[in-house]
């Protein structure tokens, strides 16, 4: 459950950076912002996930 709640805040941040991304949608640069927002998404989740276990490990 501690993780689920450190967890969902991160998640709705992506989502609404995600978000933000497509309304200010330019055609030219679709792929970069995907990539942006995957990396992006990608790094909370690796970030977060170590934070997590090293709340485990204490």
């Amino acid at each position: 459950l501690s993780r689920l709640t450190t967890f969902s805040p991160n998640l709705v941040v992506t989502k609404n950076i995600i978000n933000l991304m497509y309304n200010h949608f330019d055609w030219t640069n679709q792929l970069s912002m995907v990539l942006a927002g995957f990396v992006f998404g990608i790094a909370i989740i690796f970030v977060s996930t170590i934070l997590a276990r090293k709340g485990e490990f204490r």
